[in-house]
């Protein structure tokens, strides 16, 4: 049964003068699970608020809606309520009440359903998600990655048919994220919730997706099986987001067939029957030397809770970084780390330990006056850097910044017309990178990012990598927090892992991923027996071309 219908839609925003979607033509039928992916600004994101009623943008749009057999702007409000659940890309954004139990409940209220009900379906969702321990706090107080879960539980506690996700593993950590897609996949398969998300992270999804939608520059590139999705493709274009197995077989499979890989099962299969046997010969071990220049960072013993009365976040942490070093940290939601580079920013005050910046203790200034030109910080949430309404006018006129804002918005595809636009008019991607854009054109010493591969596609976050990697060849020290271990290996140095309010682990990027099953990236899995070592497509493509079998 059609869900779904759209119909040569195209959409301006107001004062644009390109159109965000053109010409979609789509057809979305009962349970069907789609996935919908493409480059950050490609019109993802407004493709989806024009399935919500109540979410559709300002703007001229032409074309036709139909959800449920109903014109969208015909639909009872209480039916797009109830019927249709929406999980925006930015969490915080979509948080109403001060705690979470009235978070759940708010959506059930609105539509009048009885308190008794009410109870019954907040418990049922709460423990079927597992955050029941979230369900008496208060909201503020969540972390991002926990955010996203009330959210996804505030959307599912109404029994939708239509489920619209944009980017809900963005804030997650890898194994969270494993485990909301486990329970997309199951919502979809059990109880029939129609799904249409939008993901960078495709790993968990492509394979069990009934198509793949892939947008380029406000159309539907492709609309198709993963397979034949995958087989438009070829070793020139292939996207980036797209799972690590689909990338090695464009990268390597010259005369394509119709059995590409789509899983790390099949991967695998492909990648061992890519190399000459090597049994009883010795590989050559991927080295990697750390910088060992001068300390520019050094965080002692640091001891941080919220009030006093609740537990320490933070428990005794110690951090060293040197000049020119990329250092990524990872950890579960709410583990600390976005606590951690708010203490390293200033912006919170720790009950015990020392921060060390240049070789100056922080506790000695006051109102940010050493920052200035020495830490540059970019929040996880991306909205908080701007202040004007051109995003042109968040950068100073000086002919040094000119020289900067150039340089950085090509290398980040920021357009012109991107710089006229209202910052938070932009998509959550274009927003990751004008953000990062004014961030470096404030000639830091060291620089503190939360989770800036936000929103951004696989090349959107492998060029990120690069102006990363050269920004910190000029002497920066770049500090990450993240939770993407694909870019991660594209410009790390040292990687680390935040648990119970320390940092446990930190080693080198290499030896960091190849000894973890989890937090590790999608072609180290792959490598797992088989090309030990390597943990990025590129290392595999280079290790299969030494090794490849003769025909």
């Amino acid at each position: 049964m059609e869900i779904v219908r759209i119909e040569n839609l195209s959409f301006t925003y107001p004062e644009s003068k390109n159109k965000t979607l053109i010409d979609i033509d789509l057809t979305v039928n009962s349970g069907e699970f789609i996935l919908l992916c493409g480059e950050s600004g490609c019109g993802k994101t407004t493709l989806l608020k024009m399935l919500k009623k109540q979410l559709i943008p300002k703007g001229k749009t032409s074309g036709n809606i139909f959800l449920f057999g109903t014109n969208i702007f015909e639909l009872d409000d209480y039916k797009s309520v109830k019927d249709v659940g929406f999980v925006m890309q930015e969490p915080e954004k979509q948080i109403i009440t001060e705690r979470t139990a009235e978070e759940l409940a708010f959506n059930l209220e609105s539509l009048g359903i009885d308190k008794t009900i009410i109870h019954r379906k907040t418990a049922e969702i709460s423990s079927y998600l597992g955050i029941e321990q979230l369900f008496e706090k208060k909201t503020s107080q969540l972390s991002g990655g926990e955010m996203q879960r009330i959210n996804i539980a505030s959307a599912l506690v109404c029994s939708p048919k239509l489920l619209l996700l944009d980017e809900p593993t963005s804030q997650l950590d890898p194994i969270a994220s494993q485990g909301l897609i486990s329970l997309i996949k199951r919502l979809n398969s059990d109880l029939g919730i129609t799904v249409i998300i939008a993901e960078h992270r495709t790993e968990e999804l492509f394979d069990y997706a009934d198509r793949v939608l892939y947008m380029k520059s406000g159309r539907i590139f492709v609309n198709d099986t993963p397979n034949n999705s995958a087989l438009r493709f070829d070793r020139s274009n292939i996207p980036m987001s797209f799972p690590a197995a689909v990338q090695l077989y464009c990268r390597l499979n010259n005369s394509k067939n119709n059995d590409c890989p789509l899983n790390n099962k099949a991967g695998r299969e492909f990648l061992q029957k890519q190399i000459v046997s090597n049994i009883g010969q010795q590989e050559e071990t991927i080295r990697f030397t750390t910088k060992i220049n001068e300390p520019v960072l050094e965080v002692k013993d640091l001891y941080y809770k919220s009030d006093r009365y609740s537990p320490d976040i933070l428990k005794g942490l110690s951090l060293c970084l040197h000049k020119s070093e990329i250092y990524t940290l990872f950890g579960g939601n709410g583990a600390g780390k976005t606590t951690l580079l708010k203490a390293i920013s200033g912006l919170i005050k720790p009950y015990s330990g020392t921060i060390k910046i240049l070789g100056k203790n922080i506790k000695k200034y006051r109102n940010n006056e050493f920052f200035n030109g020495v830490l540059t910080a970019l929040p996880q949430n991306v909205s908080y850097a701007f202040e004007h309404d051109r995003l042109i006018d968040e950068f100073d006129k000086s002919d040094n910044t000119n020289e900067l804002l150039k340089s950085f918005t090509e290398a980040l595809l920021i357009t012109k017309e991107m710089l006229e636009r209202n910052p938070l008019d932009l998509s959550g991607g274009e927003k990751q990178k004008a953000a990062l854009c004014i961030a470096l054109c404030s000639s830091p010493q060291i620089i503190l990012l939360d989770e800036p591969t936000k929103g951004l596609d696989g090349n959107a976050k492998s060029d990120l990598a690069k102006i990363i990697k050269t920004i910190a060849s000029k002497g920066v020290t770049v500090l990450i927090v993240t939770h993407d271990t694909d870019f991660s290996s594209e410009c790390a140095d040292r990687c680390g892992l935040l648990f119970n309010g320390k940092i446990v682990s930190s080693d080198d990027m290499h030896s960091f991923f190849s000894g973890n099953d989890y937090y590790t990236t999608a072609a180290a899995k792959l490598a797992n027996g088989i090309a030990d070592g390597c943990v990025t497509v590129n290392e595999l493509v280079e290790f299969c071309e030494k090794r490849r079998c003769v025909p």
